[in-house]
């Protein structure tokens, strides 16, 4: 049996899914019909999720809740993140979703505050850290949040901060990830 690619074994059945994507062979070694087009062995095991992230600072401005533009994607599976126009994850099922993103900050000033949170449908759904600063230096607020959604709902990365003027986004660490869990 040819075994390039993934092994993979269920209810007592090895099958092995070819690094060519061109056919899968179980532990028999009987291919089984399949192709490129019609991916129906593919979209049982690949789930929606994306990562994207920030290439150049983005300006906060002070007190004022601002969405994080994640403007490059390091990998999107569906293409159900927008980030050239809204900067948002739209799902295509409903499922559950684990939204993790964070977003360090240039520094800000001592007892400054800084708020990250999780927009579903253009509204507040958990605000994961609000915080005050002991200290001036850089704040790397952190969210990672279960939500659940029906197709077409999305999701969207506020972040605030007062230190008496617009500050900047650090340039690295400032990221989102979801991923359809349930």
């Amino acid at each position: 049996m040819k075994t390039h690619g993934i092994d993979i074994q269920k209810d007592g059945i090895n099958i092995t899914k070819l690094s060519d994507d061109s056919s899968l062979s179980n532990s028999d070694d009987e291919t089984l019909s399949t192709s490129k087009a019609n991916k129906s062995y593919v979209d049982d095991k690949v789930e929606s999720g994306c990562r994207a992230y920030r290439t150049v600072a983005q300006n906060i401005p002070d007190a004022t809740f601002t969405k994080v533009q994640f403007n490059i994607e390091d990998y999107d599976n569906l293409n159900e993140y927008d980030h050239v126009t809204n900067h948002r994850f739209t799902a295509t099922k409903a499922g559950v979703y684990l939204v993790c993103s964070a977003v360090q900050m240039v520094i800000l000033e001592d007892a400054s505050r800084i708020v990250l949170s999780v927009y579903k449908n253009g509204s507040e759904y958990a605000r994961c850290l609000d915080y005050v600063i002991g200290a001036s230096g850089y704040v790397a607020p952190i969210a990672s949040v279960p939500v659940k959604m029906a197709a077409n709902d999305y999701v969207e990365i506020f972040i605030y901060q007062n230190s008496a003027g617009a500050k900047n986004t650090y340039t690295n660490h400032v990221y989102m990830i979801v991923q359809r869990v349930a």
